[in-house]
């Protein structure tokens, strides 16, 4: 049932073509990975977070996933996702100035201090900004949706997988208030590890890469899967990895 339409209109709107007049039709978001710099340097520059969420964001048009402006020494950082965002400034009063800015171009909810953003817990203190996801982590174990999150066996799942399936929930449960703590003043020089092993899994014979990124000791980016190439030696197996692993720092 139907209860209201939400649409642009646009005049004779049957004449427009794909790729020319218009694309497809997407709300950006930031990656998880910017999110994380954007909580380090949150963290680094001693600035507290704010959030807001904007009602009607796909009727909004096109924004910017990412802004930043600069007053003389201060910086003022946003951060969009969809219809939440996150910001704050080294000056409290560009914050202010942003809010109610934003409150008055478009019909805004302003939610207060970041707490709680795309499942992520966020503490702000004054040492520094924890990140966990407790209550997100409960709810999937009482409703043991994570069964579909990765299902690479679940074509032909047997015992074996089912006592793997059975660790990873034990795990779980005991690191549920585990999480990550950004503190102050740990630096914010780049940093990235990587590893890869030769042909692990069993299945297909490729290779699994892992490796992580880091702002001083602020961990920031990570990974672990399987490659989609077939290499024939460790160093292939290596280079693969490597060169994704550029592309992420970069």
């Amino acid at each position: 049932m139907v209860i209201r339409n939400k649409t642009h209109l646009v005049v004779r709107g049957y004449r427009q073509e794909k790729g020319i007049d218009y694309e497809e039709s997407v709300a950006l978001v930031a990656r998880m990975e910017a999110i994380g710099i954007f909580l380090a340097y949150a963290t680094e520059k001693s600035f507290i977070l704010f959030q807001m969420d904007v009602k009607n964001a796909f009727l909004q048009g096109t924004i910017d996933m990412l802004f930043i402006r600069c007053f003389d020494d201060d910086i003022l950082v946003v951060q969009v996702y969809v219809d939440d965002i996150i910001f704050g400034s080294t000056n409290p009063t560009y914050t202010q100035f942003f809010s109610d800015l934003m409150k008055s171009r478009f019909k805004m909810s302003m939610m207060g201090e970041m707490t709680l953003f795309l499942g992520l817990q966020v503490n702000q203190s004054p040492s520094g900004i924890f990140i966990n996801q407790c209550n997100y982590m409960l709810e999937s174990l009482k409703s043991m949706e994570w069964k579909l999150v990765i299902p690479l066996y679940q074509a032909k799942p047997t015992k074996k997988h089912l006592k793997e399936v059975k660790m990873i929930f034990r795990y779980l449960q005991g690191t549920v208030n585990m999480g990550l703590w950004y503190t102050k003043h740990s630096g914010f020089e780049l940093t990235g590890f990587l590893d890869a092993d030769y042909a692990g899994c069993q299945d297909s014979f490729n290779s699994t890469s892992s490796g992580t990124q880091l702002l001083g000791e602020k961990l920031v980016g990570w990974s672990s899967k399987n490659q989609y190439y077939t290499t024939l030696s460790t160093t292939k197996a290596e280079y693969v990895f490597l060169s994704a692993c550029f592309t992420q720092v970069l």
